[in-house]
C-alpha cells in the first residue's frame, strides 16, 4: 500500500520542528470505519437493547455503554466527523505546500486536477455497489433475498428506473441535507458522499483564494471554520479543521508554543487532549434528536444543557461536540508517538486501505448475506421467517456486545465483509482512482 506523503514543516527562524508523517492517518481511518461497521452490526443484532444509551442513563449499566468503551459499539456518528476532518487534511496537504513555496501556478494546476478527479473517486465505487445491489434484489430462480428494507419493486425494470431517480437526487452535493443528508435508498452509508464532494469543493475553492493571500491562509481557514460551525454547517467545519491542522503541520505553528514547556508537560497535555477528544466523541446519541438522552447521562448534563447552542438542538445535537472532538483527536494522533505506533500497525493500515470499500459495502452486505447468517445463529429481525432460521442457533449468553450468538455470527460475517472489501478495493476503488487521473491527464492536469 502506498503511504501518505510525509509532510515537512517549515524551518522558520528559531525553530527546528520535526518532520511529521501522515501515514498514521490511514490507520485512524481504518479504526473509524470499524466503528461504523460495529455500530451497525450491534444495532442489527441487539435491536432492543439500547446500546446508544450512555452509562448511567436511567440505570443503564451495560459495559458497552461505558464512557470511551462505547465508541466501539455506537461510534458511527463520531467516525463520520473523523472522516471529514481527515479529508480536509489530506486534500489540502499537497496544495498547501505549493502555496507555501510560492509556486502559485503549480498549486492552481493541482487544484484543477483534484477538482476533475474528485467526483470519479467518490461516486464510481458507490454507484457500482448500489447498482449491483439492485441486481441482487431481483435475482431469478428464487435467489433474490427477502428484504425488509428497501422494499423491492414489482420488477427489475421498475427498480432500475427508481435507482436512476434516487441516484440523481442523491448525487446533488447542494441538496438540503436533512438529518443524515440526502439518504441513498440503495446504499445508505453513501449519504456522506455528496457531503464529501461539497466539502472537497469548498476546500479547493478556499485553497484557490489562499493562493492570492498566502500569508493569511491560517486566518482564512480558521475564521471560515468558526463561522461554519456557528451556523451549524458542522461537516464543512470539519473540513476546515482538517485544513487548519495541515497548515499547522506544514508551518510548525504549534512548535514555538510547545517548545516553551518541558517534554513531560507537553506529553501530559497532549494525552489530556486525546482523552478529552475521545470523551467528546462519546456523547450519547442515536437517530433520536431529543437531547434528553444526553443530558440524563452522568457527565453530560452541563455540556448538553448549558454549553450546547440551541441551534444544534433542532436535530443532530451531538454534532456540536463531535466536530471539535474529531479535530482535537486528529491533532493528538499527529503528535503522540504511542498513538502513531498503534495506528501504523500493519493490520490497521490494511484496514485503512480497504476502509472506503468496507464502509460502502457493509450495509448492503448486511441486508443480504449478513442478515441470513445472523438468522442462522438466532438473530431474527423482520416480520418474516425463512427455512434457515435458528439452524446454527446457540445460547446467546454474555454481556451486550460480547454475547456468544453475536460473536459467532461475526466470525462468519466480518471475514466475508473484509474479503468483499478487498475485492472492491482492487477492482472498483483503485481503478476509479486511475480512471480519474487519466481523465485529468487528458486535460493536461496531473497531480496526486
Amino acid at each position: 500500500m502506498r503511504e501518505e506523503p510525509r509532510i515537512p514543516v517549515a524551518n522558520l527562524p528559531g525553530r527546528s520542528p520535526p518532520e511529521r508523517s501522515s501515514a498514521c492517518l490511514d490507520g485512524l481511518r481504518g479504526v473509524a470505519c470499524l466503528m461504523v461497521y460495529l455500530s451497525h452490526q450491534h444495532t442489527w443484532w441487539y435491536r432492543e437493547d439500547n446500546l446508544h444509551e450512555g452509562f448511567g442513563y436511567h440505570g443503564q449499566t451495560a459495559f458497552a455503554t461505558f464512557p470511551f468503551i462505547r465508541s466501539l459499539f455506537n461510534g458511527g456518528n463520531a467516525a463520520v466527523a473523523i472522516f471529514f476532518v481527515l479529508s480536509g487534511y489530506v486534500l489540502s496537504a499537497g496544495p498547501l505546500q505549493l502555496i507555501r513555496d510560492g509556486d502559485t501556478a503549480a498549486a492552481h494546476r493541482r487544484l484543477i486536477s483534484a477538482f476533475i478527479r474528485r467526483p470519479f473517486r467518490l461516486y464510481i465505487p458507490a454507484l457500482s455497489i448500489a447498482l449491483a445491489f439492485v441486481f441482487v434484489m431481483h435475482l431469478p430462480f428464487g435467489l433474490a433475498p427477502t428484504l425488509e428494507f428497501p422494499v423491492p419493486k414489482e420488477s427489475f425494470f421498475l427498480e432500475l428506473q427508481n435507482w436512476i431517480w434516487e441516484t440523481a437526487l442523491w448525487m446533488n452535493p447542494f441538496a438540503s441535507p436533512g438529518t443524515f443528508a440526502r439518504g441513498y435508498l440503495y446504499l445508505p452509508p453513501a449519504w456522506t458522499m455528496p457531503v464529501e464532494y461539497a466539502g472537497s469543493l469548498l476546500v479547493y475553492f478556499m485553497l484557490a483564494v489562499a493562493t492570492f493571500i498566502p500569508r493569511y491562509r491560517l486566518s482564512l481557514f480558521s475564521v471560515a471554520g468558526i463561522i461554519l460551525f456557528s451556523v451549524k454547517k458542522w461537516s464543512m467545519a470539519c473540513f476546515m479543521g482538517g485544513v487548519v491542522l495541515a497548515i499547522n503541520d506544514l508551518d510548525g505553528i504549534d512548535h514555538a508554543l510547545l517548545k516553551q514547556f518541558s517534554k513531560q508537560w507537553v506529553k501530559v497535555a497532549l494525552n489530556v487532549l486525546f482523552f478529552l477528544s475521545w470523551w467528546l466523541l462519546c456523547q450519547p446519541a442515536n437517530k433520536r434528536d431529543d437531547p434528553e438522552l444526553s443530558y440524563n447521562t452522568p457527565g453530560w448534563y452541563y455540556l448538553t444543557m448549558v454549553f450546547t447552542p440551541r441551534n444544534y438542538f433542532e436535530d443532530e445535537y451531538w454534532r456540536f461536540y463531535n466536530t471539535p472532538g474529531a479535530i482535537i483527536l486528529v491533532y493528538a494522533v499527529l503528535r503522540l508517538k504511542w498513538l502513531q505506533s498503534f495506528f501504523l500497525t500493519k493490520w490497521l493500515k490494511y484496514l485503512g486501505r480497504i476502509s472506503f470499500s468496507l464502509y460502502l459495502l457493509h450495509i448492503p452486505f448486511l441486508f443480504t448475506v449478513g442478515d441470513r447468517v445472523e438468522r442462522m445463529f438466532g438473530g431474527i429481525r423482520g416480520q418474516f421467517s425463512t427455512w434457515y432460521d435458528y439452524k446454527l442457533a446457540i445460547p446467546d449468553i454474555g454481556p451486550i456486545g460480547f454475547s456468544t450468538g453475536f460473536l459467532a455470527s461475526q466470525v462468519v460475517i466480518l471475514p466475508l465483509n473484509m474479503l468483499l472489501a478487498e475485492l472492491s478495493t482492487r477492482y472498483l476503488d483503485e481503478p476509479s482512482i486511475r480512471v480519474a487521473r487519466a481523465i485529468a491527464a487528458r486535460g493536461g492536469y496531473t497531480g496526486t
